[in-house]
């Protein structure tokens, strides 16, 4: 777990399928599959707004919410691995899925939040609803952390997945990414392969800047141990 990006990717094993037994059947509980089928193949901008409404309306419960963030994860990993003979930094930075997800991650962003309420007549649902999305957003990027497990293709994509997004997103999203990734290293032993060479990624390469974050500044002697 402590090769650099530039060979992890080399490794044999990485490049396995993922060997855990998978019912096919159970993607069929998303109500969008459809949609989220077309825009996988082809992208499109309606298709996302399509499959952005099942995840934030008033009427989506907190727990329909993670279940649909866990199965479209879930689905995620499953589809790279099934369309893609190999997995790479670069490949899964240009495909359709992380699309989707920066596109779930900025619907939440807080000054779009705080920017809708203050045109918006709220009312105290209101406010839970949006209290809501905030943790809509740490659920999503924890059911991705869950996959980083032993050496295979859909382990190498949710790695993959997870430092572009630390790469190339703002500031508070990269304080969630490396919230759930620090919080299962904080826990007992034995850590998943997936985890440790993520965080060993982060925090060794340079041009991440991960001991420059103001977040982790504040925790670093901790993280550092």
């Amino acid at each position: 777990p402590f090769s650099s990006m530039l060979n992890v990717e080399m490794i044999n094993d990485v490049q396995q399928p993922y060997r855990g037994l998978i019912d096919l059947s159970t993607f069929e509980k998303l109500p969008f599959k459809e949609q989220l089928d077309q825009y996988l193949k082809m992208g499109g901008q309606p298709l996302l707004v399509e499959i952005e409404k099942y995840f934030y309306t008033n009427n989506c419960t907190l727990e329909e919410q993670t279940v649909y963030f866990n199965l479209l994860v879930f689905y995620f990993g499953h589809h790279a691995t099934k369309s893609f003979k190999y997995i790479s930094l670069h490949n899964v930075s240009k495909m359709f899925s992380i699309d989707i997800i920066q596109h779930l991650l900025a619907r939440i962003d807080n000054e779009r939040m705080w920017s809708l309420s203050s045109h918006l007549n709220i009312g105290p649902l209101s406010i839970f609803f949006f209290l809501f999305l905030c943790i809509g957003r740490y659920f999503f990027l924890s059911s991705m952390v869950n996959h980083l497990r032993y050496p295979n293709m859909e382990t190498l994509y949710f790695i993959c997945v997870m430092i572009h997004l630390f790469k190339m997103s703002n500031d508070e999203i990269k304080e969630i990414v490396a919230r759930v990734l620090l919080e299962r290293l904080f826990a007992h032993r034995p850590h998943p392969w997936g985890l440790l060479f993520i965080v060993n990624e982060l925090s060794r390469n340079p041009i991440y800047g991960f001991w420059n974050c103001q977040f982790i500044k504040f925790e670093s002697l901790k993280i550092k141990r």
